[in-house]
């Protein structure tokens, strides 16, 4: 299962780095800026992405997802710049989902959890505001890291 979980989540994020952006249906977004660490430490190339949900207030409809998912790389120093339409352009305004994912570099080194189907923070990105997430990743547990088998 967590296999097939981690291939719907590379597939998504293969649409949405494709750019499928229609112009007329673009929902605003606002800058989103911050640092992924580990044991405070900076985590460099893991993928950050940002999934829009509905307020949970509305939440009881048939999916909680609204927008277009925006995705940042990490730098060396673990900051990463949110993109949604454009080149760090920010994130659709509204609630959204923090996840992150492993690299598919095998030299990428990390001892904390990345887990591509874990929730690591639920935040709200604001119009007007500083949107500054920073994510501290959670301890490894000394098991394999989910693998995504591209057969299956």
């Amino acid at each position: 299962m967590l296999r097939s979980d981690g291939l719907v989540v590379i597939l998504t994020l293969l649409v949405v780095i494709s750019g499928c952006s229609s112009g007329e249906s673009d929902y605003p977004v606002a800058v989103v800026t911050g640092k992924v660490l580990c044991d405070n430490k900076p985590v460099a190339n893991a993928l950050v992405y940002f999934q829009p949900m509905k307020p949970p207030s509305a939440a009881k409809d048939s999916s909680s997802l609204l927008g277009k998912m925006g995705i940042g790389l990490t730098a060396e120093d673990g900051t990463y710049k949110i993109s949604t339409y454009g080149e760090a352009d920010g994130a659709v305004l509204g609630m959204h989902r923090i996840r992150v994912l492993r690299p598919e570099n095998p030299n990428f080194k990390c001892s904390c959890e990345i887990n591509p189907t874990k929730t690591l923070l639920e935040v709200t990105v604001s119009e007007g505001q500083k949107n500054e997430f920073d994510i501290q990743l959670p301890p490894g547990t000394g098991a394999a890291q989910p693998q995504v088998d591209p057969d299956e």
